[in-house]
């Protein structure tokens, strides 16, 4: 048999450098476009490496996409690419707060009050101002947990923090899809009113009474003498459960045109989540003299929140934490009680924490 002769040298070498190249240029196709980015802290820009082009020139500074930081500039939206709307940021442990403003004077000393002593970072805030007013300029928007809303004077409050509940921006997300607890509140209510020796959260002490069972939680509840009992609505707690009822058209959701349909509207959402097979809660104690929510169907005559009308006396700011300050209510209390928390520096960043 014939010997076998091996290729020389100079051959070996060059299928080498063939096999080399083809190997190269499949790598080169398989990763064609591929754009590398790089992880940063916050507030550190992301900045894409330039596709390279054949001529040189187009590789400008067009090419170059400068991104938002990778977290968020606030705790409502994701920073994406600037070329793509930026999405909202599901935040399912973080309760939100919507708070309505419209121009009083009750309502500022009320706000800045809230401004002083309820804002903390365990929650988000939304402030919603109704009409002509400079008071948004109390608000501390440096804070990445608090934003403002301005709008035209319509709908009143419920319907003002239907629309904003429900609008639909950057992104497509509303905010009732995002959160999954709320507080609705408005500026004529003064608080939180805490004991200075109490360490708990405002916003817990309301959120923490929904369950299973019990869809909306306010301060008080006005009996109406039998019949259409309702948790009145200058403070609501609910969940995502309970909102989606209350802002269906047989709660409140529409924009509400005068004040007596936004009284319905108030009146209604209670039966509404009560038919719905939930029962709500309040602060007051008379309310918790009826175990299995029983005072739900309470048959006094009468609101209860004015002078003298809660069992023969006045509510005590402590017992509810916010209180009306349009309807007379132990004005002296009031006030004293405002200026001693005032002097004391009571802060609810102090007791609420971070989430």
């Amino acid at each position: 048999m014939a010997g076998y002769n091996c290729p020389s040298l100079p051959i070996r070498l060059v299928c080498g450098i063939f096999i080399l190249a083809s190997c190269l240029l499949v790598f080169l196709r398989l990763n064609h476009g591929y754009v590398p980015i790089h992880s940063v802290s916050y507030g550190e820009p992301q900045i894409e490496a330039p596709k390279l082009e054949k001529s040189p020139t187009k590789t400008a500074s067009k090419a170059l996409k400068i991104l938002e930081p990778t977290a968020p500039l606030d705790r409502f939206d994701v920073a994406l690419p600037s070329s793509a709307p930026p999405k909202l940021l599901a935040r399912p442990d973080v309760p939100l707060v919507t708070y309505v403003y419209t121009e009083s004077d009750y309502a500022r000393t009320n706000l800045q009050f809230f401004v002083s002593h309820g804002l903390h970072a365990a929650a988000d805030f939304v402030f919603i101002f109704n009409g002509p007013t400079n008071a948004d300029e109390m608000i501390p928007l440096d804070k990445p947990n608090i934003k403002i809303v301005k709008r035209r004077n319509t709908c009143y409050d419920l319907g003002s923090h239907r629309e904003v509940l429900n609008a639909r921006k950057r992104g497509g997300k509303a905010l009732r899809d995002i959160y999954q607890r709320f507080i609705l509140m408005n500026a004529s209510v003064r608080g939180p009113f805490v004991p200075h020796w109490s360490k708990e959260c405002w916003t817990e002490a309301y959120l923490s009474k929904l369950n299973d069972r019990v869809k909306l939680v306010g301060s008080s509840i006005d009996c109406r003498g039998g019949g259409d009992q309702y948790v009145q609505s200058m403070i609501w707690a609910t969940d995502t459960t309970g909102l989606n009822i209350m802002l269906t058209p047989a709660g409140i959701g529409e924009c509400f045109r005068t004040l007596d349909d936004a009284i319905k509207g108030a009146i209604r959402t209670t039966p509404l989540l009560k038919s719905s097979g939930y029962h709500v809660d309040v602060m007051t104690t008379i309310f918790q003299s009826q175990r299995n929510y029983q005072f739900e169907n309470c048959t006094q005559e009468g609101d209860m929140m004015y002078e003298g009308k809660y069992a023969g006396f006045s509510v005590h700011p402590f017992e509810v934490m916010f209180i009306k300050t349009n309807r007379n209510i132990n004005p002296v209390m009031i006030d004293s009680l405002s200026r001693w928390i005032d002097q004391s520096g009571y802060s609810s960043y102090g007791v609420c924490g971070e989430r």
